[in-house]
């Protein structure tokens, strides 16, 4: 099966029909954007809601449920190098329609779970596979492949689908507060098939396949020799054996310990201060919304400055809304470092692909992506276990947000010192 990575010759792209003629790199960030709602609403976020109506019914204690999406993580960070290679060989769409097929029939597995085990059978063998498949790596590979210059505001564009997904949060709190988590559950089922397989439609490989350019740069004349934008052309062997790519894994994974563990915790962190569970749900919600303006912005400044820079702020910036999340005691506190937090978290989410893109390049854009997601994911496995072990210990999370402040300040340490990668002739 060739998918989209037929011998290099220009194929056409869907028709527009009655819409203005332009750049299908967008229709590509659309479909991302998106799967980083259906992403967003029912896992990275959803998660959290889910989390604490299985810890009512079910008496499991917060640091078994953390370990449960920490585990899923763990196994995402090993099936990302899968998801990414796929996308570079096979082009995107078939692996975003089977991962969204797989990752529908674990929700709806997941409304029929009555153990911890099936639990952890499910988030671990099946949702968390359906989406390093077709959602964690794949549809930003695309995006990646038909941005450069504009990478870093195209990724935001895409990405803030998970900040939209915010909006989602609390009606999905409403529907299992009125009907049931497992009712939550079997609406994550449908949303899969019925937004995930469409949005996986509008995917496309590389631009050149397709007689385009990246970013929608102008084709030279007939007898004019293609100049094409300049960028890193490293393969997947020669990232791995650059300093720069640990530096930038570790990095990420230390700000992906705090992002993971500060999202699967905020509702649980609000119904401690006995906050009620559909506006505890509502930070979710306040959250995603307030990081959209972070991920464009960061990612506009990413085009513009020195990317190390622009990361190394989002991290100051983290930290500084962590720090203040630790010194919360009233509702009012909680949103008040959320929008100090927000903006930056979903900054870096965005500025990652756009300084790995400006160091690798697009050659294998989605395999190195899916190596050093590898890495990173292993910090976001880490951050929900190692939030509810100290809250269990503690009594509070104020010692686990004073430990993720200097995870923040470690990751702007590990980012300022990089190197750009050796250009390929």
């Amino acid at each position: 099966m060739k998918g989209d990575t037929a011998p290099n010759r220009s194929l056409p792209l869907p028709a527009a029909g009655g819409w203005p003629r332009i750049f299908y790199g967008w229709w590509v960030v659309l479909g991302a954007g998106l799967s980083s709602v259906l992403d967003g609403a029912f896992f990275y976020y959803g998660y959290g809601t889910f989390s604490a109506l299985l810890a009512a019914e079910f008496g499991w204690s917060k640091t078994a449920l953390g370990g449960a999406i920490s585990l899923a993580r763990s196994w995402q960070s090993l099936a990302n190098i899968g998801g990414g290679y796929l996308a570079d060989r096979f082009g995107p769409r078939l692996p975003m329609a089977a991962g969204s097929a797989v990752t529908a029939l674990g929700f709806f597995w997941f409304s029929r779970t009555n153990s911890l085990l099936m639990l952890y059978v499910v988030l671990v063998g099946v949702i968390a596979t359906g989406l390093s498949i077709g959602h964690t790596v794949t549809p930003f590979t695309a995006v990646g492949n038909w941005f450069v210059r504009r990478r870093g505001l195209a990724t935001g564009i895409a990405m803030s689908g998970v900040g939209l997904s915010g909006l989602v949060v609390p009606l999905l709190g409403w529907l299992m507060d009125v009907h049931g988590w497992r009712a939550g559950a079997l609406a994550g089922a449908v949303a899969f098939l019925a937004v995930g397989l469409p949005a996986s439609a509008l995917m496309r490989h590389r631009p050149e396949r397709y007689g385009a350019l990246p970013d929608g740069a102008p084709q030279p004349p007939p007898q004019s020799p293609a100049q094409p934008v300049a960028e890193a052309t490293a393969s997947a062997g020669q990232a791995l054996h650059t300093p720069t790519f640990w530096l930038m894994a570790l990095a990420f994974a230390f700000r992906n310990i705090v992002s993971t563990g500060i999202t699967v915790h905020l509702v649980l962190m609000a119904t401690d201060l006995k906050i009620a569970l559909v506006a505890a749900a509502g930070f979710q919600a306040f959250m995603g919304m307030v990081s959209v303006p972070g991920r464009l912005a960061f990612g506009w400044l990413a085009d513009h400055f020195d990317k190390r820079l622009v990361t190394a702020a989002c991290m100051l910036q983290m930290a500084t809304g962590v720090l203040l999340l630790a010194l919360a005691h009233q509702p009012w506190h909680i949103a008040l470092a959320l929008v100090v937090y927000a903006p930056a978290y979903g900054g870096g989410a965005t500025v990652l692909y756009a300084i790995r893109g400006e160091y690798f390049g697009r050659k294998a854009f989605g395999t190195i992506a899916g190596a050093m997601g590898a890495i990173i994911s292993l910090g976001a496995a880490t951050g929900p276990v190692l939030g509810g072990f100290l809250r269990d210990a503690t009594g509070s999370y104020q010692a686990t947000l004073l430990l993720f402040a200097g995870f923040c300040l470690a990751s702007m340490a590990l980012v300022l010192p990089l190197h750009r990668a050796p250009r390929s002739p």
